[in-house]
């Protein structure tokens, strides 16, 4: 099915956070010390599972962004390669916030309903008029688990 694209971007999927190399030996240090600690008690389960999440950690902060493509076009908005009509989009909001935009979809999804797009060399504006004529505008905010989502840098869009 061919859609007709309205306003295109790219954007990356995550914000790159910038860690000096002393933030990872700290983190390396910390998950070092509880694996032998749960060695220590003999609980192999644990160190297991500490050591994996330090690893885990480490990986995902160090991981580059994704350069995703974002679409409005006349029948909903294509995110990667999601697709999410306008009947299963409640409202939309752009927010504004340390020199960056972001686009808060508010979608029918049970399970994390809130989609955050960042915008990014496209003005605001023009998406903000094209979306007025398919959902409306209602003032949101990040909820709590988006924020903390957020804090801890896991979010990752859609």
């Amino acid at each position: 099915m061919h859609r007709q694209k309205i306003i295109s971007w790219q954007a990356p999927d995550h914000e790159l956070p910038e860690k000096p190399a002393d933030w990872f030996i700290s983190v390396m240090v910390v998950g070092l010390a509880v694996t032998i600690g749960a060695l220590f008690v003999n609980n192999i389960l644990f160190a297991v599972f500490a050591f994996l999440a330090t690893l885990s950690i480490i990986i995902h902060v160090a991981k580059k962004p994704e350069i995703i493509d974002i679409h409005l076009t006349t029948e909903g908005i294509e995110i990667r390669h999601d697709f999410f009509p306008y009947r299963k989009l409640h409202s939309f909001c752009i927010n504004h916030t340390k020199n960056k935009s972001e686009l808060l979809l508010h979608s029918d999804r049970s399970v994390l309903p809130h989609l955050i797009v960042p915008i990014k060399d496209v003005n605001p504006e023009h998406i903000r008029a094209e979306l007025r004529h398919y959902i409306p505008e209602v003032y949101a905010h990040k909820n709590l688990i988006d924020k903390f989502l957020e804090y801890l840098e896991l979010q990752i869009i859609a």
